[in-house]
């Protein structure tokens, strides 16, 4: 446990634990028990259902104390390493043995605010990319931690900074974020971390959206929120499933927000907002202009060679009217 004066992100560990966390003695961590008895066990979960609070990354290789430093990283909040006297042991004195490396973040995000998604895409890319860097486990679910304040790990602080961030703080230290569809297409099949929230809330949103109308109905708001919340148990299904209480509150937030903000009239203002003649000739219009940059190239070999308008439209898979214009304003 840690003394009367513990370094203050300690102390801040110990404020935001949820109010009964998961933990124990191994890395099950099976029990649910108060703070003041999960305090005493090894193993505990650190964020609280609906907040992320800490960014926390799994090292098994023997650089877990460097790692960070190597990366040019900031300096964690702290590290918790295995301890072993029979460990190999730098200049410093500090023992090559793997453990887990903590970030805090100083505004906490909101796992499941259905109507703010951005910061919690926003910590999803950095926590890949941080993933990346610290060459930590992509099986690691996140949901427990080496419990910081307990004697059977050597735990680390920085002297000169208490290792908690603000969002943009973090960013900096990567040259460069994923977008969504870059994280996507790089964790295709193994979707985890925070990853898992963000797909969740994505395709429970997108089907709230399609469904909600067969429950608009008096008293149709109860059914609908357990309808959203069984859909959100069927998706729930990643190789590390995140925690009931996680999907709980996802499925929750989505129904509330779709219900609040998905009426009849709603619906109505919201396709006349964005459904106007203008809008969807201007859609239309972009929508060509990829299509056209994406295939001119073919479409101008297969002229020199003599194909007709009609043989060039079927093998881009446009009209043939089209393939004269596009042929007409390249001078063709």
């Amino acid at each position: 446990m840690p003394s009367p004066d513990a370094p203050a992100q300690l102390d801040l560990f110990r404020e935001r634990l949820p109010r009964k966390p998961y933990c124990s003695d191994n890395a099950t961590a099976s029990m649910i028990r108060t703070t003041a008895h999960a305090v005493r066990q090894r193993y505990i979960q650190h964020n609280p259902p609906h907040l992320i609070c800490w960014l926390i990354f799994d090292l098994d290789h023997r650089n877990a104390f460097h790692q960070w430093s190597d990366a040019g990283l900031p300096p964690p909040a702290w590290i918790a390493l295995n301890k072993d006297d029979d460990a190999e042991v730098d200049s410093d004195g500090i023992p090559y043995m793997p453990g887990h490396v903590a970030y805090g973040i100083r505004a906490p995000v909101a796992r499941s605010d259905a109507a703010r998604t951005q910061p919690i895409r926003y910590a999803a890319a950095i926590e890949h990319a941080y993933r990346v860097r610290l060459q930590s486990d992509e099986g690691y679910a996140g949901l427990i931690t080496k419990n910081p304040l307990h004697q059977d790990w050597d735990v680390w602080t920085p002297a000169n900074s208490d290792g908690i961030y603000e969002l943009a703080e973090l960013a900096e230290g990567v040259p460069h974020l994923p977008s969504a569809k870059e994280l996507q297409e790089q964790n295709k099949g193994k979707t985890h971390g925070l990853g898992r929230n963000c797909r969740l809330f994505d395709d429970l949103r997108g089907w709230a959206y399609r469904e909600i109308r067969k429950y608009w109905r008096p008293g149709g708001v109860n059914a609908w929120h357990e309808a959203v919340l069984r859909k959100a148990e069927r998706l729930n299904n990643f190789p590390e499933p995140l925690p009931f209480s996680e999907v709980k509150a996802t499925a929750k937030s989505v129904a509330k927000w779709t219900w609040r903000n998905l009426t009849p009239q709603g619906l109505e203002d919201l396709i006349a907002r964005t459904h106007t003649p203008e809008l969807q000739s201007a859609r239309g219009q972009q929508k060509g202009k990829k299509k056209r940059d994406a295939h001119i190239e073919q479409v101008l070999q297969m002229k020199a060679q003599g194909y007709s308008h009609r043989q060039i439209g079927l093998a881009v898979d446009v009209r043939h009217q089209t393939i004269g214009n596009w042929l007409k304003s390249e001078g063709g």
